[in-house]
């Protein structure tokens, strides 16, 4: 038994109007949780490792401190344009 996915017409997305890709960025089978593979472990462990870079949060607070001289003038710039 197989399936196919509602925007796939002859290997080509409707959706996106790219040639089809499954989980490609777009795809609405990606936001779904469904994992594709490449076929090659390789492949995949560099996409898996592209992804969750993409994906990491980011610490606001650590680059506050790291960056408070941009951060501090930056808030006199909004408190001086608040003043005047």
């Amino acid at each position: 038994m197989g399936w196919t996915c509602q925007h796939d017409f002859k290997g080509y997305c409707k959706l996106i109007k790219k040639q089809c890709v499954p989980g490609m960025k777009g795809c609405i089978l990606k936001q779904s949780g469904i994992t594709f593979s490449t076929g090659n472990f390789e492949d995949d462990k560099k996409i898996k490792e592209e992804t969750n870079e993409a994906n990491k949060e980011i610490d606001f607070a650590a680059l506050a401190r790291s960056n408070w001289k941009i951060c501090f003038i930056l808030t006199l710039s909004i408190y001086n344009s608040y003043i005047n």
